[in-house]
């Protein structure tokens, strides 16, 4: 368990790390979108 939530923290920090270059690119919408549906969400829609 506390591995997936490790995994889960490093996913966390590289979008955190990219997410002013990526959200800079990407439409109002998906911003938005960011924000209401969570990291999860991102990464799925990301990937």
């Amino acid at each position: 368990m506390k591995k997936d939530v490790e995994a889960g923290e490093n996913i966390g920090m590289v979008v955190i790390t990219n997410e002013k270059s990526v959200l800079m690119k990407a439409p109002l919408k998906t911003r938005k979108g960011f924000k209401d549906k969570g990291l999860m969400h991102f990464i799925k829609e990301a990937f």
